[in-house]
């Protein structure tokens, strides 16, 4: 049977019916579920990176000692895991554009067939659930036990760390959207996410001095160092 050929203009000047909220978003976050199964490379490279960044961290840091040499070395592990989720996150700029350009191409062809909102939820959250918290996830349960973060306590602990890792990647991956969001330069949607990234880490609340702390306290660095053994080896 001959088949008819509809010219790219008549299907670029239709309109039709938008779906619902619930159909729009489940069809979108099935269309970004099939990207991610037709080129697996970025979640590969985000987990096998993640794994094998915790495997280097976990051993450096094995089997630390419990005095203020080995909290110091505990809170170092800390803040490299923080930091390496939220550099690990600017991958995601590039990706927004080209989802916010291919969206943008989409609505005009076809006359607005799904919403903005909809489009968002289902980008934003697969990318939180795939890129984000999943290396998140895998870099808590190697660091977690091997850098010796309170051994005592069961896996709730463990859990509230990778909770806390992957609350920084997805407040870098936000700061990433914004940047797609905002259409601006490629090359200054770097620089801002890099200095957003530097700006995490500065102001996230692990890098602290002693001296900030030797304020607060009358024994001064002898206190403190108590007060970091104490918070991280206390089981």
């Amino acid at each position: 049977r001959a088949r008819q050929i509809v010219p790219a203009a008549a299907v670029a000047g239709a309109r039709f019916k938008r779906a619902d909220r619930r159909t729009q978003l489940r069809a979108l976050c099935d269309r970004q579920l099939l990207r991610v199964a037709r080129a697996p490379a970025s979640l590969c490279l985000h987990l096998v990176g993640a794994v094998l960044a915790a495997v280097c961290l976990g051993t450096v840091d094995a089997d630390l000692p419990r005095d203020l040499g080995g909290a110091q070395r505990r809170v170092g592990a800390i803040f490299f895991a923080l930091f390496f989720v939220t550099c690990l996150s600017l991958s995601a700029l590039a990706a927004f554009r080209e989802e916010a350009a291919c969206a943008d191409g989409e609505r005009a062809a076809l006359g607005g067939l799904y919403g903005r909102a909809a489009h968002l939820a289902a980008v934003l959250g697969c990318d939180l659930v795939l890129l984000r918290l999943a290396p998140a996830l895998a870099l808590a349960l190697v660091v977690y036990p091997a850098a010796g973060l309170r051994p005592r306590c069961s896996g709730w602990c463990v859990l509230r760390f990778a909770a806390a890792l992957g609350g920084a990647s997805a407040a870098a991956g936000c700061l990433c959207l914004a940047l797609g969001a905002a259409r601006i330069r490629a090359e200054v949607a770097n620089a801002a996410g890099a200095l957003g990234a530097l700006l995490m880490a500065l102001f996230g609340g692990v890098a602290v001095s002693v001296e900030s702390k030797a304020h607060d306290t009358t024994g001064g660095l002898s206190q403190g160092g108590a007060d970091a053994l104490g918070a991280l080896s206390r089981a």
